[in-house]
């Protein structure tokens, strides 16, 4: 779940474990969570923005949040 970063068309957002194992699944997952290490969150758009500096041709997305979007940090898709 924490791995591929929302770039998977399976990424599970379920779990299906045996009632007497619930505890310990949690307790693994919390530790999984609170290993993980965010990045920098402005390397994306940055990035767009370096290529489109370099002459890259940008044919779909951009710079910005999609509109009605106000938290968290997305870029435009299409």
């Amino acid at each position: 779940m924490f791995w591929q970063h929302g770039q998977s068309c399976n990424a599970p957002t379920r779990m299906l474990l045996r009632r007497s194992k619930l505890s310990q699944a949690k307790a693994t997952i919390q530790q999984a969570a609170e290993a993980t290490k965010v990045g920098d969150r402005s390397a994306v758009p940055r990035l767009i923005k370096q290529g489109i500096e370099e002459g890259a041709n940008l044919i779909n997305g951009g710079l910005g949040r999609p509109g009605g979007l106000r938290q968290r940090l997305f870029c435009k898709a299409r």
